[in-house]
């Protein structure tokens, strides 16, 4: 004899199946890791040459005005350049001079921190060696009324004492006023720079006072 399944039997049959089916599989539940990487873009920055620009404070940018006014910027056009030998000054393997930019215009302007300064050569203004690095003072700003001057110091170390330097005689130095793209040139013979940019720079600048 045949059981008989009826229409609530059938429901309740198809109902424990279905807990049996929600029931079953691993007790793991699965996890999705999802990494955020965030991409950071800067705009490149135009070609540098090896020569120092010059700087406010031996940082980027300046500290004084560029355009007129009585705290304008000296500009390369209003200034004459001269290097001097300080009489007394010098150690082993260096000699100690002084750079000094006088105002040649007929307004006053103000210098604040460090010259860029560099050996040139080659009858055509070629970069000779590494920029001057900087002696880490303080900088300070100077007011230069025309007729007058301000000055930095500059060590220059031997030549012939420096790795890798490939000796040549110098034209002169090109000396940039803080935060100045344009240079003024003090003709010179009397040094020897090197030639190689790779070798210890022979220059040290400190900040115009």
């Amino acid at each position: 004899m045949k059981a008989r399944v009826t229409p609530a039997l059938a429901l309740s049959i198809a109902a424990i199946g279905v807990v049996a089916g929600c029931s079953s599989g691993s007790d793991t539940a699965s996890t999705t890791t999802t990494s955020t990487v965030v991409v950071s873009s800067t705009a490149a920055a135009p070609p540098r040459s090896t020569e120092d620009p010059g700087g406010g404070s031996g940082q980027a940018g300046g500290t004084t005005a560029p355009g007129g006014g009585p705290d304008a910027a000296c500009r390369a056009g209003q200034l004459s350049g001269a290097v001097t030998a300080d009489p007394d000054g010098g150690t082993a393997g260096a000699t100690h001079s002084t750079i000094t930019l006088t105002n040649t215009g007929s307004s006053t302007c103000t210098l604040t921190g460090y010259p860029g300064v560099s050996f040139v050569g080659d009858g055509n203004g070629t970069q000779l060696g590494a920029a001057a690095r900087r002696d880490g003072s303080t900088a300070t700003t100077v007011t230069v009324d025309p007729g007058r001057s301000a000055s930095a110091a500059l060590r220059i170390a031997q030549a012939g004492a420096v790795g890798g330097c490939d000796p040549v005689r110098a034209d002169g130095l090109r000396i940039y006023p803080p935060d100045d793209r344009a240079a003024v040139f003090v003709r010179t013979t009397a040094y020897t720079a090197c030639r190689s940019t790779t070798a210890q720079p022979l220059l040290t600048v400190g900040t115009l006072r």
